[in-house]
C-alpha cells in the first residue's frame, strides 16, 4: 500500500506526538522539564547544618528523592518520628500536606524562615527539643498485650497474625492501617472502642524513656457524622495517670506525656465510649527520650 505525502506526515506527527508522551512520563525528563525541586535542593544544601533533615511533604516518589542528593530527605505523609531526632527540618512543598507538617513543626518548635524557590516554597523549622525514640509502637507491634473489660471480667484478645482480634466484627481488630486523617492519609493503630466494654494496651515497658509522644484522633469519616459520642483516651503506669477526650472533630491532638519514672514499667492505654457506632478511632505513639531546648 502506498501513502500519499499528506498520510505518512499526518502518521509521522502521531508518532512524535505518542513519544513525547511516554517520554514525558519519564522521571529523568520531569526533572528536567521541571527544575523548581531540583533549584530547592541546591539552596537547601547551602543552608544545610550537620544533623538537619529535609522532609518533602506529602507522597514524594523515588526519583523526587533522588533529586535531593546526597541531603539526608525522606517523604512524609504526615510528619514521621525521624523528624524529631533533628535539630532542624526543611519542609519542601505546598499544599494540605505541606500545612498539616508546618503546623505540627510548629507545635513541636519554631518557624525559622520561608523561602519561595520557583514553584516550592522551602520552610525551615528548629525543633525546640529533639528526641530519641526508643520505642514506635505504631511500627513495632510486638510485646503488647490487649485484652477487653466488661462487667468486671478481663478476657485477652488472640494474636493472629500481625493483628489482635478481640471480637468477631472486623473492625473489633486491633491493627496498622492507615487512615484519613485532617485530609491526610497516616499510618496508626486501630483501636475501635468496644460496645460497653473497656479496651486494654499495656505498652511494654522501655528503660530510659522520658516521654510518650505522638497523637490520637478520629479518622475523616467519622468525625464528619452528626452524630457520636466522644472517645476516652487513658494512660496509666507507675505514678502515672493521664486522661484525653477526643471529640468529633478533624485532625491530630497531639499527645507529649512526662513520664517522670514511669517508664520503670509498662503503660496501659484505655478506650472506651459510651456510643460504639463508627467511632474510628486510632492512635500513634513513640517512648522517647527528649533533650533539653537547645535554643
Amino acid at each position: 500500500m502506498t501513502l500519499t505525502l499528506t498520510e505518512t506526515l499526518t502518521r509521522l506527527v502521531a508518532a512524535l506526538a505518542t513519544a513525547a508522551a511516554l517520554v514525558w512520563c519519564l522521571p529523568g525528563w520531569v526533572a528536567s522539564v521541571d527544575p523548581s525541586l531540583d533549584a530547592a535542593a541546591r539552596y537547601v544544601a547551602s543552608q544545610y547544618r550537620e544533623g538537619d533533615l529535609v522532609v518533602l511533604a506529602g507522597s514524594a516518589r523515588s526519583y523526587e528523592l533522588e533529586r535531593m542528593g546526597e541531603l539526608p530527605a525522606i517523604a512524609a505523609d504526615g510528619l514521621p518520628y525521624e523528624a524529631f531526632r533533628a535539630q532542624r527540618v526543611f519542609v519542601i512543598g505546598e499544599g494540605a500536606a505541606a500545612v498539616s507538617l508546618a503546623r505540627t513543626m510548629e507545635h513541636k518548635g519554631f518557624l525559622l524562615w520561608q523561602r519561595q524557590v520557583g514553584i516550592e516554597k522551602v520552610s525551615l523549622f528548629r525543633v525546640a527539643s529533639p528526641v530519641t525514640v526508643l520505642r514506635d509502637y505504631t511500627a513495632d507491634l510486638a510485646g503488647l498485650m490487649v485484652s477487653v473489660r466488661k462487667d468486671g471480667k478481663e478476657r485477652p484478645c488472640s494474636l493472629v497474625g500481625d493483628r489482635y482480634i478481640c471480637g468477631k466484627e472486623s473492625w473489633q481488630q486491633i491493627h496498622r492501617v492507615v487512615e484519613t486523617i485532617g485530609g491526610e492519609p497516616l499510618e496508626c493503630i486501630w483501636s475501635h472502642p468496644l460496645p460497653k466494654a473497656d479496651l486494654l494496651i499495656t505498652l511494654p515497658e522501655v528503660q530510659g524513656a522520658t516521654h510518650l509522644t505522638g497523637w490520637i484522633a478520629q479518622s475523616d469519616y467519622a468525625a464528619s457524622l452528626p452524630t457520636g459520642a466522644a472517645i476516652e483516651f487513658e494512660i496509666s503506669g507507675v505514678s502515672l495517670y493521664r486522661r484525653f477526650v477526643s471529640q468529633r472533630t478533624k485532625g491530630r491532638q497531639e499527645i507529649s506525656q512526662p513520664l517522670n519514672g514511669a517508664a520503670a514499667g509498662p503503660l496501659q492505654l484505655k478506650i472506651r465510649s459510651s456510643e460504639t457506632g463508627a467511632r474510628h478511632f486510632c492512635w500513634s505513639l513513640a517512648a522517647v527520650v527528649q533533650r533539653e531546648d537547645h535554643r
